[in-house]
């Protein structure tokens, strides 16, 4: 795939927010114990250096894309359903008692 560098800055802004601003790697605070670094590096190397991102590229249909991106929204619904699914799973045989509820 072909590399994707913006041309100048109003395109890397419209780029950061299209998809890192949804990117669930994207820190959402300062103290966040994750950060993606492909924001930096796109920045501080030269589309042609061996330390520019490989995950900026061009699609298929020739639009600017993150390989790396994975939408903040579907991946906390996925998390949601996963913990319900394992709440769900377990067999718990004394809370009810705790409301005096039958179970």
């Amino acid at each position: 795939m072909k590399l994707y560098q913006p041309c100048n800055g109003t395109e890397g802004d419209w780029f950061i927010s299209k998809w890192c601003g949804t990117c669930v790697k994207e820190a959402v605070s300062e103290n966040a114990q994750q950060q993606c670094d492909i924001v930096f590096l796109s920045m501080s190397y030269s589309i042609g250096d061996a330390e520019y991102p490989k995950q900026w590229v061009y699609s298929d249909n020739d639009e600017p894309m993150c390989t790396a991106y994975k939408n903040r929204d579907e991946y906390n619904r996925e998390r949601r359903d996963k913990r319900k699914k394992v709440i769900a799973s377990t067999n718990d045989t004394k809370t009810g008692d705790l409301f005096n509820e039958k179970i």
